[in-house]
């Protein structure tokens, strides 16, 4: 059975007191609460989570999620819910921001839609995350300042106020996230972008070690890399080269697979290992589904005994 973190936990994990309301309630109760970051150099379990989390940070983590880790060392806007499977480690203990919390009951079916057009935006990204200039970052952190102010304070209609700041902050991410976004496509000639996505694809082989796994296996991780929307290299690389950007990937993947099992001495699970397979059934459902045979097969084949 699938581990969850629950808020409760959450909060016990990072070392802070356990609100009353969700000690009295069990973490059924209605919850929201906007904290500033601490300096820590602690890591989260890769995991599940019965809550949602808004982050901005001054970077300085690894962050990893099913497909792959990437390091983030600039200013970073981070949104996990239910949905979301991730983990971090910070490698840098002085940290700056805020975040905040709050879980199923406490969200409006309106600002529960408006949290998912967030993850649209950034639904194409390696992560759920967006990377922030100085200038954004210090944008968001003064939404952040007013949101715990307010918060801290007895006024009445607080939910509705937070509910406000959280929309408004939501809101910003996408205007950055498509402005961004926008500002790449434009700058990027077609044929230099296909350029630098294939040269990025072809510098990862050969593969010269059981231990060098393959780092950027999807669209997605290049898109990362390549600081563009994936619809939009998707669309470049299709429109010049005729092909998807997933076939080149898989293509590319199959060759050194081929390579490997013919003219290396690595065991099959080494070798789907260091093409970013988690398990060797995966490799060899892969393998098979591409050239009808599986693995152990072809090296009989073509095994060159070095």
């Amino acid at each position: 059975m699938e581990l969850f973190e629950t808020i409760i936990q959450y909060y016990k994990s990072t070392g802070r007191i356990v609100p009353d309301d969700l000690i009295r309630s069990g973490g059924k109760s209605q919850h929201f609460n906007v904290l500033k970051r601490q300096n820590s150099l602690r890591s989260l379990p890769f995991h599940r989570r019965d809550y949602y989390k808004v982050c901005l940070s001054t970077g300085g983590a690894v962050f990893r999620t099913d497909e792959g880790e990437v390091t983030v060392d600039q200013p970073v806007v981070c949104f996990t819910d239910p949905d979301t499977k991730m983990g971090f480690k910070f490698y840098r203990e002085a940290q700056d921001g805020y975040l905040s919390v709050f879980n199923e009951q406490y969200l409006t079916p309106d600002l529960k839609r408006e949290f998912k057009k967030v993850q649209r935006v950034l639904g194409d990204r390696l992560f759920p995350f967006l990377l922030l200039s100085s200038e954004e970052y210090h944008s968001l952190y003064g939404y952040f300042q007013l949101m715990e102010k307010e918060y801290c304070s007895s006024l009445p209609y607080k939910k509705e106020l937070m509910l406000s700041f959280l929309k408004l902050i939501f809101n910003t991410v996408i205007r950055f996230a498509k402005a961004r976004t926008q500002g790449d496509e434009r700058s990027e000639r077609p044929d230099r972008l296909v350029s630098r996505f294939l040269q990025l694809l072809n510098g990862q082989f050969p593969i010269d070690a059981p231990d060098s796994v393959l780092r950027f296996k999807n669209p997605g991780d290049f898109a990362l890399l390549l600081h563009v929307h994936v619809n939009h290299l998707n669309h470049t690389v299709r429109k010049l080269t005729g092909k998807s950007t997933s076939s080149i990937i898989r293509e590319r993947v199959l060759e050194e697979a081929m390579d490997l099992l013919k003219n290396s001495d690595w065991n099959i699970s080494e070798i789907g290992n260091s093409l970013g397979f988690e398990y060797v059934q995966h490799f060899s459902q892969f393998f098979r589904k591409h050239t009808g045979e599986r693995p152990g097969q072809y090296r009989k084949m073509y095994y060159v005994n070095i």
